[in-house]
C-alpha cells in the first residue's frame, strides 16, 4: 500500500499566501469546465490562477487597450466577454461553458473565473500556433481511441454522453486538438525544464517526510520525486503563462455582477 508523502511547507510573503484560494478556485474552475465531458485541455493546464485587474487605457500588460481593434466590438461589448489579441471570447462561450458547471461548484466558481480559464488558454493556444505547432486529424483520433478504450466505450455511447451535457462529439475532438497543442508547447517551454535532483529529494525526505512518517528513504523515494517534480512543473508553468500574458494584449468587458 502506497504510503502518503506530506508536501513541504514553504515560506511565503503575505502576497503569495493570498493567491492560494484562487489558485484552488482556478483548478476546480478549469477541471470542472465542460461538466461531464473529458476535456484533457484543461486537464493540461492544470492549475490556473486569476489576478484581478482593473481596465482602462493605462493598464499595463497584459490587460491594456489596443490598436487594430474592430469598432464593431465596442459597439456590441455586450456580446463580447474579452478580446485576447486578435480573437474575442463571446459571452455565449462563457455562459455555455458556465451552465455546464455542477450546481454545487458553482457556489465557489464565478464566470470571471471560467472566463480567466479561457484567456489563460486562448494566450498559450495562439503561442503554439506562433510556434509553428500542428495537430493531425490521426492525432485526434488516437486520443479518442484511447479515450474510449480507457472507458470501455463505443463511439455511440461516448456520443449519447456528450449529448446528454449538451456537448457534442465534434466538440470533444476540438478539445482533444487543443490539449495535443498544449502539450507540444509545454514540453518544450516549460516540462522540458523541470529537473529534480537527488540531494534535493534527500533534503525533501530528511526535513519532511522523516519526522512524521515511518517511511524508509528508498520507499518515500519515487513519491516524493512525483512531488517535488510535480512542484517544480507548477511553478515553471506560472511563470510561463504569466511572461506569455504579459506579452499579449487583453481586453476584458464582462464585469461579474
Amino acid at each position: 500500500m502506497a504510503k502518503k508523502i506530506p508536501r513541504k511547507k514553504k515560506s511565503s510573503s503575505k502576497k503569495e499566501k493570498a493567491k492560494v484560494p484562487d489558485m484552488k478556485k482556478r483548478q476546480y474552475a478549469t477541471i470542472a469546465l465542460g461538466g461531464g465531458v473529458a476535456l484533457l485541455v484543461l486537464f493540461v493546464l492544470g492549475m490556473l490562477y486569476a489576478n484581478s485587474v482593473e481596465v482602462s487605457e493605462n493598464s499595463p500588460a497584459p490587460v491594456k487597450f489596443f490598436k487594430g481593434i474592430n469598432n464593431a466590438i465596442f459597439q456590441k461589448n455586450n456580446e463580447v466577454a474579452a478580446v485576447v489579441n486578435d480573437e474575442t471570447i463571446t459571452m455565449e462561450e462563457l455562459d455555455t461553458l458556465y451552465d455546464r458547471l455542477p450546481e454545487d461548484s458553482k457556489q465557489f466558481t464565478t464566470k470571471s473565473d471560467v472566463l480567466e480559464s479561457l484567456i489563460d488558454e486562448r494566450v498559450l493556444l495562439q503561442e503554439a500556433e506562433k510556434r509553428g505547432y500542428t495537430v493531425s486529424e490521426e492525432e485526434v483520433d488516437q486520443t479518442l481511441n484511447r479515450i474510449l478504450e480507457l472507458n470501455s466505450l463505443t463511439v455511440e455511447q461516448y456520443s449519447g454522453m456528450l449529448e446528454s451535457v449538451g456537448s457534442s462529439l465534434e466538440e470533444a475532438r476540438n478539445y482533444y486538438r487543443k490539449s495535443l497543442m498544449l502539450n507540444k508547447l509545454l514540453n518544450e517551454t516549460v516540462y522540458s525544464r523541470v529537473q529534480v535532483t537527488a540531494i534535493e529529494i534527500r533534503d525533501y525526505y530528511l526535513e519532511t517526510v522523516k519526522p512524521v512518517s515511518n517511511a524508509t528513504y528508498e520507499e518515500a523515494y519515487d513519491l516524493i520525486n512525483e512531488t517535488l517534480t510535480a512542484d517544480q512543473q507548477s511553478e515553471l508553468f506560472f511563470e510561463y503563462l504569466d511572461e506569455v500574458k504579459n506579452n499579449s494584449n487583453i481586453i476584458i468587458f464582462y464585469k461579474e455582477e
